[in-house]
């Protein structure tokens, strides 16, 4: 089975995301915050695609792309992908880091056809 973190605050929507996951044949992991997400990633022996909340306790999102970013072997590892609900556009600084760890951002409200269509397209650049 292919490896897919889910890093989500909500319960509901953590939950919601495994059960489609699993049924289309992924393995799931999760974590429900940025720090859990780092412990999970550092621990981690193969390659995750990781579906990355971008408003979490703790750590956000883009605190977690930091530090992934500063650790080359998680970076070089992993393919993140960023679930935001944020309809604005972000800081030149985020918008940076965004593109050179080449993390896809996905607007919530999305369709379950689009994150799996993702999920698929990140897992091929693993």
């Amino acid at each position: 089975m292919r490896p897919v973190m889910v890093v989500e605050d909500d319960d509901d929507i953590r939950m919601t995301l495994r059960f489609l996951l699993e049924g289309a044949g992924y393995a799931v992991t999760e974590a429900a915050d940025g720090v859990a997400a780092l412990d999970l990633l550092h621990a981690q022996v193969v390659a995750n695609v990781v579906l990355l909340d971008m408003l979490m306790p703790r750590l956000s999102g883009m605190e977690v792309l930091r530090a992934v970013a500063a650790t080359p072997t998680l970076a070089q590892m992993h393919r993140i992908i960023l679930l935001t609900a944020r309809a604005q556009s972000f800081p030149p600084d985020d918008a940076l880091l965004l593109d050179r760890l080449n993390v896809p951002v996905m607007r919530k409200p999305f369709e379950i056809e689009d994150l799996l269509a993702a999920v698929h397209a990140a897992q091929q650049r693993v």
